[in-house]
């Protein structure tokens, strides 16, 4: 009897840790959300078990690969697919890359990998998107574009008319890890601060969630 009922414990124990780890992955999924973040930690101080970390940690790492891999082409989540710019520098120096409306030709080159999705910028070029609130994260990769002039830039991210990151870029850098909450942000703004047109640089798979 004493076998019969540790066993019955262990399995009520594997059903609880799975559905912590279920309910960790989907918010590691999540991550660029504050409030997950605190949820994670609360719940994971409070002993949801370690299946709750497993998961949490997997999602993470799940969405940081799916925003990272250069010739990942299936997503759903794109913002150039899903929301490209409404509004750009008539310049010509700002550019959008679709592997679905390219059918996978299009592409740009950064840190030695191809990228089919994403956009590239130069000189004063900017560009504006409608997130209608409707999104949580915003992740991708930035970095200067192989084969183009090295000079510095700057990018500027506003939120809603208000500057919300600043990046200092430079020719010899390293691909940087884009990773922004966007809760609640309408509309999302790029701009390239002057650089020689000649030197490119870009933002690859950026994927709204």
């Amino acid at each position: 009897m004493e076998n019969e009922n540790l066993k019955s414990d262990n399995a009520k124990l594997n059903d609880e840790k799975q559905a912590a780890y279920d309910i960790g992955y989907n918010e590691g999924l999540n991550v660029g959300d504050d409030k997950l973040k605190e949820e994670y930690d609360r719940g994971y101080t409070e002993g949801k078990n370690d299946g709750y970390k497993e998961g949490y940690d997997k999602g993470v790492k799940s969405i940081s690969t799916i925003a990272t891999s250069p010739n990942d082409v299936n997503s759903s989540n794109y913002m150039t697919d899903i929301c490209p710019a409404y509004q750009k520098s008539e310049s010509g120096y700002y550019k959008e890359y679709s592997a679905v409306k390219s059918g996978n030709v299009a592409k740009f080159s950064m840190g030695g990998d191809n990228y089919v999705n994403g956009f590239t910028f130069a000189d004063k070029s900017w560009a504006v998107y409608n997130l209608k609130g409707q999104y949580k994260s915003l992740t991708g990769v930035i970095c200067h574009v192989d084969g183009t002039a090295s000079y510095s830039a700057t990018l500027r991210i506003f939120f809603d008319n208000i500057l919300k990151e600043e990046f200092e870029l430079t020719p010899d850098m390293a691909p940087i890890q884009l990773n922004l909450n966007v809760t609640d942000v309408k509309q999302i703004k790029f701009e390239n601060v002057y650089n020689a047109h000649a030197a490119t640089y870009g933002i690859g798979n950026p994927i709204l969630k």
